[in-house]
This record gives structure tokens, sequence and C-alpha cells, in this order.
């Protein structure tokens, strides 16, 4: 239901005297200059008029201002100027917007801000991956014309050389718009068939990407292939065995607690848990086995709102022995794996 409707209240009050009239004309009453307005939800939003009234001594009451009173008034040319609160909804709504522009101003400025700091790491990964490589880095380019799973090319890491870098080539038997970084891995692992080697200088590898964050929208890439396109270097990732991150579902009730966990890297057979700090007994009734991409719960006892941490041991495929720390506090948790 809508409020509106009109009201008015005063602005100055006056004595008799101070319009004009002698001490015995008038005497005991009181003049108001009232302001009419409009309102909405009883909220002033603008003026309609003013008027004049009187109080009599002794009664509460308010009268319209007799004409006698209304010709003084005009002849002394007493003027009372519209107060800024009439107009106090307008201005209200003004704050509002000015507030909401504000706050979208600065929620801009920080995911601006968050959006330069994550392209200048990208930058770095990106630099220090192509000056110290490893023969488990992998590659994605994207040609410059379009976004779909046939514009892109994935080379693994062969060998390297101080200025250059020899790639195996899956161009041909990858599929799929956007694949996790162990999806491309396993598919280079699986694969034991002689692959299509390619040679890039590490200097054509630096300028196969956009190092300027204003700019990063019109980076014309680079021809690196026999196709004569032009290709970005949009991804540069190391899979180099298991690896545990966050993910799944976590809960804890009471004394249990259930933490999610994903595994994405190679195959892991997680073994052993291990608690270190904190009051938590974790329990790994029997191994884990847990595929690329596999989502596990690990499941613990004791009080999950003080600081907790645990070492899980797991083995690959080979029997290659990694360890992850897991430390956190109730249902936040980060994992980190111990080199």
């Amino acid at each position: 239901m809508i409020v509106f409707g009109w009201n008015h209240f005063n602005i100055k009050s006056f004595t008799s005297a101070e319009i004009g009239f002698s001490d015995s004309e008038n005497s005991g009453i009181v003049i108001e200059r009232r302001q009419k307005y409009f309102h909405l939800f009883w909220i002033p939003f603008f003026g309609i008029g003013k008027m004049w009234a009187v109080r009599k001594a002794g009664d509460s009451k308010l009268y319209d201002a007799p004409a006698a009173i209304t010709y003084q008034i005009m002849k002394e040319k007493i003027e009372v100027k519209t107060p800024w609160y009439t107009y106090i909804g307008p201005i209200i709504l003004v704050v509002i917007g000015l507030m909401f522009f504000i706050s979208n101003a600065y929620e801009h400025y920080v995911w601006e801000k968050r959006s330069e700091a994550k392209f200048e790491n990208e930058i770095q990964t990106k630099l220090s991956m192509i000056a110290k490589p490893t023969d488990f880095d992998y590659y994605v380019f994207e040609n410059i014309k379009g976004s779909y799973s046939y514009d892109k090319v994935y080379l693994k890491v062969a060998k390297f050389h101080q200025d250059q870098i020899t790639f195996y080539t899956d161009h041909a038997k990858i599929e799929g718009y956007s694949l996790e970084p162990v999806q491309v891995a396993q598919s280079f692992k699986l694969d034991k068939e002689e692959r299509d080697a390619i040679i890039i200088n590490k200097n054509d590898l630096q300028k196969s990407f956009s190092q300027d964050y204003e700019g990063r929208y019109n980076f014309k890439g680079l021809q690196l292939f026999a196709d004569n396109e032009n290709y970005v270097l949009k991804e540069v990732f190391r899979v180099d065995g298991p690896k545990l991150t966050r993910g799944g579902s976590s809960s804890f009730r009471s004394n249990e607690i259930t933490l999610g966990l994903v595994n994405k890297g190679f195959y892991a057979t997680v073994t052993e848990v291990e608690p270190i700090e904190g009051s938590i007994e974790w329990k790994l009734s029997e191994p884990i086995m847990a595929q690329p991409g596999q989502r596990f719960m690990l499941k613990g006892s004791g009080n999950a709102y003080t600081p907790y941490k645990f070492r899980v041991a797991c083995l690959d495929e080979e029997g290659k022995s990694y360890q992850f720390i897991v430390s956190g506090k109730g249902l936040n948790y980060e994992i980190e794996r111990k080199i």
C-alpha cells in the first residue's frame, strides 16, 4: 500500500509585534509561516506552497490567519524561504543512488585490482616456467581467431636447452573445450605412440602472450606453427604427480568432521593420514584409490573448532611417495604438497 498526500509544518513563528502590530493588538497570539508539502510514506518530497496560520494563547488548535494579519504581513513584506528539508525525499533518493554508485565503483575497483594482480601472477608464472622448464610442463596455445577446442594446440615439454624448448604435440588427439590440466597430461601419458616434435625459441615463447594488462585484449599473437596462423599462449601448467586440493562436500557437527578433497593430478593411492597438530583423530580404515579428477572424503573425530594439521601420504602408480599437509580450522582449510 502506497501512502501519499499533503501536509504542512511550521517554518518560523512570529509574535504580533514582530509583524508590526502594537503590543495591545492581537496580543497573546503566535503567527506561524507554514510550509505545505507533498509526502510519500510521510516523507516530504516537494513543497506545494506556504500558508499563514495563528495559534491563540491557551488553545492548541491552528487557525487560518485573518485578513488583517495577512494584510499586515504583506505590508511589512515578510518573506520566509522554503527550508531544504522540504525536499528530504529526493535528497534521500540521491544519497542512496550516490551510495549505490560509489559501492559499485569500489567493487569494480577491487575487482580490477584483483584481476590485474591475477594477470601479473600469470605472467610471472609463464616467464618462470619458460626460463626453467621441466619435462612435466604442458603448454596450451589458442588461435587468436577463435576459442573452440579445435583452435587449441597442446604441447608437452620433451627436451629443453638454454635458448630453446623441444615439445611433443598432441593437437589432433586431445578433444574438449575446457580441459583440466590432468586431462591434458593424461592424454600425453596414455598415448605412447611417437609424436611430432616442434622446437620453439624461448624468446618467441615470451612474446606469445600479452604482458600489458591494458592492452591484453588487443594482443595479436604470434606465428609459431606450420599453419601460419597467429596463436597466443593461454596457459602453462605442471603436472608431476598426484595433486590433492579442496573439493567435494565438507561438514562438521558435534565432534565429527568430514573434509572433501579432489585429486587434480595423476593417479594416487592414499595410504596414511597422520595428525600433526590439534585434537582430531583422523580415520583411514583402508587405502583410498584416487583416480585423476576423483573426489573423496577424509573423516575425523574431535574438536574441529580449534586449529588442526595433519599429513596425508600417498603413492603414485610407480610407487613413488608424495605427502600433503592439510591445515585449518573448522571447514576453512588449505592443502599444500610437501616437497
